[in-house]
């Protein structure tokens, strides 16, 4: 699940779907010093159907960031396996 997005259903029986690669590295390598600040913190809007993130494209710099956007299909849940859409609220 490294470098990527994902929506959890917080359900008794939850849905996990893939959102997007973010291609955000935190580090040159596995052992070497970690720029956290380079994580893919994401935000949703209200609605549901457009996520926010930023990414440094797997640039290890600490002055590097880019912001993407993610534009689902409205009532896209519905459509995935599993059936009706969780509400936002």
């Amino acid at each position: 699940m490294d470098e990527q997005l994902l929506m959890l259903e917080l359900t008794a029986k939850p849905r996990v779907w893939r959102i997007a690669h973010t291609q955000s590295y935190t580090s040159d390598d596995y052992s070497g010093e970690k720029n956290y600040y380079a994580e893919a913190f994401a935000s949703i809007n209200t609605g549901g159907t457009r996520i926010y993130w930023g990414s440094n494209w797997r640039r290890y710099s600490p002055d590097y960031s880019d912001a993407y956007r993610v534009i689902l299909p409205d009532k896209w849940p519905a459509a995935m396996p599993g059936g009706a859409a969780p509400e936002v609220r």
